[in-house]
Protein backbone atom coordinates (compact mmCIF):
# COMPACT_ATOMS: atom_id res chain seq x y z
CA UNK A 1 0.00 0.00 0.00
CA UNK A 2 2.99 2.57 0.61
CA UNK A 3 4.66 1.83 -2.24
CA UNK A 4 1.60 2.66 -4.26
CA UNK A 5 0.62 5.65 -2.86
CA UNK A 6 4.10 7.10 -3.16
CA UNK A 7 4.62 6.32 -6.69
CA UNK A 8 1.27 8.26 -6.86
CA UNK A 9 3.35 11.19 -5.14
CA UNK A 10 6.10 10.71 -7.79
CA UNK A 11 3.80 10.91 -10.54
CA UNK A 12 2.16 14.01 -9.27
CA UNK A 13 5.06 15.71 -8.64
CA UNK A 14 6.35 15.16 -11.78
CA UNK A 15 3.75 16.20 -14.08
CA UNK A 16 3.09 19.57 -11.80
CA UNK A 17 7.10 20.34 -11.09
CA UNK A 18 8.51 23.08 -13.44
CA UNK A 19 11.93 22.03 -14.50
CA UNK A 20 13.94 24.85 -15.51
CA UNK A 21 17.51 24.48 -16.72
CA UNK A 22 18.61 27.98 -18.40
CA UNK A 23 22.18 27.61 -20.20
CA UNK A 24 24.71 24.72 -18.66
CA UNK A 25 27.99 24.79 -21.56
CA UNK A 26 31.34 23.61 -20.27
CA UNK A 27 34.39 25.71 -19.44
CA UNK A 28 35.49 26.23 -22.56
CA UNK A 29 32.51 25.94 -25.21
CA UNK A 30 33.35 27.76 -29.03
CA UNK A 31 29.17 28.48 -28.53
CA UNK A 32 28.48 32.00 -27.36
CA UNK A 33 24.86 33.02 -25.91
CA UNK A 34 23.57 36.18 -26.26
CA UNK A 35 20.60 38.99 -26.36
CA UNK A 36 18.31 35.81 -24.51
CA UNK A 37 15.08 37.34 -23.07
CA UNK A 38 13.30 34.96 -19.86
CA UNK A 39 9.88 35.98 -19.09
CA UNK A 40 6.37 35.64 -17.59
CA UNK A 41 7.91 31.92 -15.91
CA UNK A 42 5.79 30.73 -12.78
CA UNK A 43 6.53 27.17 -11.37
CA UNK A 44 8.63 25.25 -8.79
CA UNK A 45 11.99 24.10 -9.73
CA UNK A 46 13.34 20.32 -9.51
CA UNK A 47 16.55 21.46 -7.68
CA UNK A 48 17.39 24.55 -5.08
CA UNK A 49 19.07 26.30 -7.72
CA UNK A 50 16.55 26.80 -10.00
CA UNK A 51 18.55 29.24 -12.06
CA UNK A 52 21.62 27.88 -13.33
CA UNK A 53 23.90 30.06 -15.76
CA UNK A 54 27.33 28.39 -16.36
CA UNK A 55 28.29 29.73 -19.01
CA UNK A 56 32.68 29.64 -21.08
CA UNK A 57 35.04 31.71 -19.95
CA UNK A 58 36.27 32.11 -23.98
CA UNK A 59 32.84 32.50 -24.68
CA UNK A 60 30.76 34.17 -21.67
CA UNK A 61 27.16 34.96 -22.07
CA UNK A 62 25.68 38.12 -22.38
CA UNK A 63 23.30 40.49 -22.66
CA UNK A 64 20.82 38.03 -20.94
CA UNK A 65 17.63 39.50 -19.82
CA UNK A 66 15.19 38.13 -16.96
CA UNK A 67 11.61 39.61 -16.33
CA UNK A 68 8.59 38.68 -14.38
CA UNK A 69 9.97 34.98 -12.87
CA UNK A 70 9.01 33.56 -9.75
CA UNK A 71 10.67 30.46 -8.79
CA UNK A 72 10.54 28.12 -5.69
CA UNK A 73 11.77 24.89 -4.36
CA UNK A 74 9.86 22.85 -1.95
CA UNK A 75 7.34 25.34 -1.63
CA UNK A 76 10.67 27.64 0.00
CA UNK A 77 12.88 29.90 -1.44
CA UNK A 78 15.05 29.12 -4.65
CA UNK A 79 18.72 30.53 -5.74
CA UNK A 80 20.48 31.26 -8.58
CA UNK A 81 24.21 30.20 -9.62
CA UNK A 82 26.02 32.37 -12.42
CA UNK A 83 30.02 32.53 -13.78
CA UNK A 84 30.98 34.12 -16.78
CA UNK A 85 27.27 35.52 -17.64
CA UNK A 86 26.37 38.92 -17.37
CA UNK A 87 22.53 40.51 -18.15
CA UNK A 88 20.13 42.28 -16.35
CA UNK A 89 16.54 41.27 -14.51
CA UNK A 90 13.71 43.75 -14.43
CA UNK A 91 10.19 43.25 -12.53
CA UNK A 92 9.81 40.98 -9.95
CA UNK A 93 12.85 37.90 -10.52
CA UNK A 94 12.88 35.41 -7.86
CA UNK A 95 15.46 33.91 -7.10
CA UNK A 96 17.34 37.52 -7.28
CA UNK A 97 19.73 37.35 -10.17
CA UNK A 98 22.72 36.60 -10.33
CA UNK A 99 23.87 37.96 -13.47
CA UNK A 100 27.03 40.55 -13.62
CA UNK A 101 26.18 44.07 -14.97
Amino acid sequence: MKKRKRKAQEKKSSKEKFYWHVIKYMKNSGVKISQVTYKNIRGTSASKVAMNFICSSSNPCNGIKLQNIRLTYNKRAATSSCSNAAGFSNEVVIPRSCLQK
